[in-house]
């Protein structure tokens, strides 16, 4: 038996566009505009949902109610993350807002509240005192636990 044999033939695939033209026709009532090409991938991909649903009730019910919000979150937190990025590149400190994310990613967010309030004193121009106040509002944590992880912070640079 070749490999080919043993492999599932899987030639499905889901065209966004043509869903959501068929799907917005519907909606409104008037499918005399839809491409019969488009209406055929919809009836299709409504078996292989119909299909699934059968070979496992309620399994596709639960994706949808997990991970479509989870991809949500995900995708505006990229785009956030993306649109702080250029503003900060546009503001000119672009490295540094970078410097801060990659140490919010570290597994223990090693440095990022000192980064993050060095950051504040060099947008806002003001002290370290006032950017410690600042983070500390913002982060709903106590000014003298932020001040003691900048401090620590500063003796491992050393």
């Amino acid at each position: 038996m070749q490999d080919d044999e043993k492999k599932p033939n899987v030639q499905f695939h889901i065209d966004g566009e043509k869903v959501a033209r068929v799907a917005i026709a519907l909606s409104n009532g008037d499918v005399s505009e839809c491409l019969a090409p488009d209406v055929k991938h919809v009836g299709d991909v409504l078996a292989q949902v119909y299909f699934c649903e059968e070979l496992a009730p309620g399994f596709l019910g639960e994706i949808f109610a997990i991970f479509i919000p989870q991809f949500v979150k995900n995708h505006n937190r990229a785009a956030l993350a993306e649109m702080a990025q250029k503003k900060a590149d546009e503001g000119g400190f672009g490295d540094d807002w970078r410097d801060a994310m990659e140490a919010g990613k570290h597994p223990l967010r090693k440095d990022f509240i000192a980064r993050m309030v060095a950051l504040h004193e060099k947008v806002s121009g003001g002290n370290q005192n006032a950017a410690i106040k600042a983070i500390a509002e913002q982060s709903g944590r106590d000014e003298d636990s932020i001040r003691r992880v900048v401090t620590r912070s500063k003796k491992r640079k050393k």
